[in-house]
């Protein structure tokens, strides 16, 4: 099989941490390749009820597709957000493309777990109208075979999450953010991650805000768009009637229509945020020795 058949960095999450951003900053730059497709979740080898509702690429055909068009760019990519979480998708990877460059970029686990759930509930993934109620659900087990998304709980344990990718490429082929960074100097953060591709640094534009969590106007007309949109028989009419860049300039124009409101996502509450403190505690601080990184605050 040839190697430029496969990406030679994969962004693995974690969810709703900054992967978008990355995903479309990355895009600008001439040396990198990245496909339309964000989240094909390839490598997502858990059962089949978990996968992304949004995703088709399940053969290495198609898969290998993807990254037909970057023969000659230096740095080739993909991001899925589902790969931190699965338990096998690290040693997949490392099977298929031993080489590859892991990047993983992570947030305050109880925040990430809030606007988690308000995503899933903007998408029509979740129906329960409570966040603490489907804490609720996850403990009990109730969503052991919901998709992957919905398990808002188990998403945050990032030091389990990342010693598996660890283990099989070495800390020097896995490279680690913070969300902090992202927001608080996102043109550090881009340099770091262009000498890590070795890909020169451009004038980054990083201006726009991606994927922003938001509650939809109507969840269930929103829903019935998402799915209508994304079904394969529409998706493949579309893309063989409209170039690229009108699908997605389409595709955002709509989406404003169905997102752009002033309704803001309440505040998570303290006691809650106390809660999942308490559970993420011990991942945290052993996370923190992992990183060298002070992660006080999210123990706060």
């Amino acid at each position: 099989m040839k190697s430029s058949l496969f990406p030679n960095f994969i962004i693995a999450g974690a969810p709703k941490c900054g992967t978008t951003s990355l995903y479309n900053y990355l895009q600008q730059h001439p040396e990198v390749y990245m496909p339309e497709v964000k989240e094909p979740c390839f490598f997502f080898s858990e059962t089949a009820s978990q996968l992304p509702p949004w995703t088709s690429i399940r053969t290495l055909k198609d898969y290998q597709k993807l990254f037909q068009p970057a023969q000659h760019a230096k740095a080739i990519g993909e991001a899925s957000t589902a790969y931190l979480y699965s338990k096998t998708a690290a040693a997949t990877i490392k099977q298929c493309i031993p080489k590859a460059k892991i990047i993983a970029i992570l947030r305050d686990p109880a925040e990430r777990a809030y606007s988690h759930y308000w995503f899933a509930f903007q998408q029509g993934t979740e129906s329960i109208t409570s966040f603490e109620e489907a804490l609720n659900a996850e403990n009990r087990g109730l969503l052991n075979n919901a998709k992957w998304q919905r398990l808002y709980i188990r998403s945050g344990f990032y030091y389990q999450q990342l010693r598996r990718f660890i283990q099989h490429f070495g800390e020097d082929q896995v490279k680690v953010y913070l969300f902090e960074d992202l927001k608080k100097n996102p043109k550090k953060l881009m340099h770091n991650l262009a000498d890590y591709l070795e890909i020169s640094n451009i004038n980054w534009h990083l201006n726009k805000t991606h994927n922003k969590t938001r509650v939809p106007r109507n969840v269930h007309l929103y829903k019935f768009f998402k799915n209508f949109s994304e079904q394969p028989l529409i998706k493949r009419c579309l893309d063989t009637a409209v170039k690229e860049e009108w699908r997605k300039i389409a595709s955002d124009k709509i989406h404003e229509c169905f997102l752009n409101n002033n309704k803001k996502i309440p505040p998570l509450s303290l006691e809650t945020r106390q809660h999942l403190v308490n559970l993420y505690s011990k991942d945290i601080l052993s996370l923190q020795d992992l990183l060298h990184r002070d992660l006080s605050s999210w123990l706060k």
